[in-house]
């Protein structure tokens, strides 16, 4: 990765979250968003996310990259992932 390139990561679970932190550590502005709020907080705490990302993703058009790092649903299917879904 090329230091101070902006990666947005969708999802901070265990495998977003990962990410997000191995990005970082390689010099990336990581932008984060969870759906849940203790994820986003506990990134941001950690330094894994550098910038959280509004419910509405306000702000993801400035990363260069975006990863989806978003679970399935209850039915094993991708969940959607739609503007108003996460409410």
């Amino acid at each position: 990765m090329i230091p101070d390139t902006r990666i947005a990561v969708i999802g901070l679970g265990l495998m977003g979250g990962s990410m997000a932190r191995a990005l970082h550590v390689r010099g990336v502005y990581v932008l984060g968003f969870d759906r849940d709020g203790t994820q986003l907080e506990a990134a941001l705490r950690d330094g894994a996310v550098q910038e959280a990302l509004a419910s509405d993703l306000a702000g993801v058009a400035t990363a260069e990259v975006v990863v989806l790092a978003r679970t399935g649903g209850r039915d094993g299917r991708a969940a959607p992932f739609t503007r108003g879904a996460h409410r």
